[in-house]
């Protein structure tokens, strides 16, 4: 038999009857911690993007919660003027300037859309976000103004290049925006640009055998430029970087994309074009595939037309 431990009463929340009952009835689990948590701390101000934090629930099922005690007269939506109803502030292009906690808490309150915002990041990150991920999320929508569509396949990128850090998710939508990609359909252009430069990358990494560092700007931007622009297969690549370190002895990019611009403008996409095109090799280079560029039997025969010198008397 049990009995009711008055002693640890000391300290006891007011529960309305109406709440006990419908609790009792079996009313869905997130329903029920919210309100009770609700009772237990007693804020001054009820604040969904708070509670979701707080509670480890995404702010969509927050707000139903809320609005479901509303509709049971056990809560009451407050009618005093929002903070963003007054003028919306934005940040200047370029800038990482962020809202207020108090602005991002009454804008998620009142919009869907960011309350849909938070919830599919929190989704797609597996776990409750932090007031600051959120902070940043509600600020790159509300005050720097980029779409939430945009915002979710930023995050989603982010994600598939394991980049889920605030301020590099922060640093590339204000880069995207100052490059004018505000719209799903320029997100989508540009993240497949993305995608395919990093692939670019990793294929010319492992042609070079270089495991050890990475790559600049500049050599990133030489990788894309071989593979996508000028359309060039691996065995292209790998031709001009042996060429390189042949005649250099080392990887130099600059020089490989001096090389393989010469054959794109030449007009030639594929190893058997670069060469047949090529001279016989020189003897002290066969069986590396290439000749070097100028014609060493025009050279030879140049040679034994030119007139003898006489000697100089004494000789």
């Amino acid at each position: 038999m049990y009995q009711l431990n008055y002693q640890s009463y000391a300290q006891a929340a007011a529960v309305p009857q109406r709440a006990l009952q419908l609790m009792a009835a079996g009313c869905p689990q997130e329903m029920a911690q919210v309100f009770c948590h609700i009772l237990a701390a007693q804020p001054a101000t009820i604040a969904p993007l708070e509670l979701s934090q707080q509670l480890g629930l995404s702010v969509l099922q927050v707000d139903r919660a809320l609005e479901w005690w509303a509709g049971q007269g056990l809560l009451v939506r407050s009618e005093a003027p929002a903070p963003q109803a007054e003028p919306v502030k934005t940040a200047a292009i370029g800038t990482t300037t962020r809202l207020s906690r108090q602005e991002v808490n009454a804008i998620a309150a009142d919009s869907e859309e960011v309350q849909f915002l938070l919830g599919e990041c929190q989704s797609v990150f597996g776990r409750p976000i932090s007031p600051t991920e959120a902070n940043m999320l509600v600020s790159l929508h509300a005050l720097h103004g980029l779409p939430v569509a945009v915002i979710l396949m930023l995050v989603g990128y982010c994600r598939s290049v394991g980049r889920c850090k605030v301020g590099y998710i922060e640093r590339t939508g204000i880069g995207w925006l100052e490059s004018g990609i505000d719209t799903v359909e320029k997100a989508d252009a540009h993240i497949q640009k993305l995608l395919r430069s990093r692939d670019a990358q990793e294929r010319v990494r492992a042609l070079f055998g270089i495991h050890d560092r990475v790559l600049t700007k500049k050599e990133e931007q030489f990788c894309y430029t071989w593979l996508e622009e000028y359309g060039f297969p691996d065995e292209v690549v790998k031709a001009a970087y042996e060429i390189c370190v042949d005649r250099k002895g080392k990887v130099l990019f600059s020089y490989i994309h001096s090389i393989l611009k010469s054959w794109y403008l030449k007009g030639y996409r594929t190893l058997g074009e670069v060469q047949a095109e090529q001279r016989p090799a020189a003897p002290g280079n066969r069986g590396k595939g290439f000749a070097p560029s100028f014609d060493v039997a025009a050279l030879d025969q140049s040679r034994t037309r030119l007139p003898t010198a006489k000697k100089r008397e004494g000789e």
